[in-house]
């Protein structure tokens, strides 16, 4: 059993085939893995892959603002409909801009349709849409084409219109619309609160912490590719001295297997040809970076080892 907000593992006791679990209400999942009951064969041959390996991350970044430097004003507009005014702002750093950055934001969609919010970018609007990051029911404020090199002043105007208890809101102490934290996702990298656009492939070595490359807050795939050369023989296994969380490897393109937790190990029988063959692995990591907004290691921490037989 896995603690997905702690990460801590614990073995589930169980007798004759039945299992005592508990289950969180949220996210919850169970995962079943069978293994054959015959003795694992011995390899006549393992090589260690320890990098470098060309990666890629083709999935979004995530970088949010600190709280103290976001500027949260109310604005009481006294008159005939009892308006109240919310806006936010904060500063953007760019050094590069991105292919694509979106600020997603939730329980605001009625106030898109009433034609209520707006969001400046540098004074100018951005347009609205569905988000394409984590969920369409969303809703996303487009920057990307409003950002410049430099210091980026992006604000959050809601119009806000409560009849019955304008008089007396404040002393009430009543939150009249939603709060929008200012989290902005895409296609970039994040350095010292900075952003610059996603490059293509990176090079990491087995056991760098891509969380610490850029990739802080980072949920989603990280693909490493990687040649290598064989005399042949048949490939037993692939197993891996550490990685966060789960993997799917590939060889020459075709799929031989995915681990999912501890031991990190695929057992296969693929007869490969002498000479040169790519080797993909996909590792993905929990939403817990983007979620908790804490920078977790993942990628592959650890080396991976080839079984090979005759």
């Amino acid at each position: 059993q896995v603690d997905l907000l702690t990460e801590r593992r614990q073995p589930i006791p169980g007798r004759d085939g039945r299992f005592d679990l508990q289950f969180a209400p949220y996210e919850s999942r169970l995962l079943v893995r069978t293994m054959s009951s015959a003795l694992p064969r011995s390899p006549s041959r393992t090589v260690t892959l320890d990098g470098p390996w060309t990666v890629a991350l083709p999935d979004a970044n995530l970088v949010v603002a600190e709280p103290v430097t976001v500027e949260t004003e109310w604005t009481d507009r006294r008159s005939w409909e009892a308006r109240l005014l919310y806006r936010i702002g904060f500063t953007l750093e760019v050094d590069g801009v991105p292919d694509s950055a979106f600020w997603v934001m939730d329980e605001v969609q009625h106030y898109v349709q009433w034609d209520r919010l707006k969001v400046l970018v540098n004074d100018q609007p951005a347009a609205f849409g569905p988000s394409p990051i984590i969920d369409p029911a969303l809703v996303a404020a487009d920057l990307a084409g409003h950002l410049r090199e430099g210091a980026n002043r992006i604000v959050l105007e809601l119009d806000h219109t409560d009849y019955m208890n304008a008089a007396n809101l404040f002393d009430k102490r009543r939150a009249p619309a939603p709060v929008v934290r200012p989290r902005v996702l895409g296609r970039f990298v994040v350095q010292d609160g900075r952003i610059s656009p996603m490059p293509e492939t990176i090079t990491a070595r087995c056991g760098d912490d891509l969380a610490q490359s850029g990739y802080a807050l980072y949920s989603g795939r990280a693909v490493y590719r990687a040649a290598i050369e064989t005399d042949g023989g048949a490939l037993q296994a692939v197993s891996f001295e550490n990685l966060a969380h789960h993997a799917v490897v590939r060889l020459d393109g075709t799929e031989i297997g995915r681990t999912l937790w501890r031991p990190w190990r695929i057992e296969c029988d693929l007869p490969l040809d002498a000479g040169s063959h790519e080797i993909e692995i996909e590792v993905t990591n929990t939403q817990a970076n983007q979620m908790f907004e804490e920078p977790r290691p993942f990628g592959l921490l650890g080396t991976v080892s080839l079984e090979f037989g005759t």
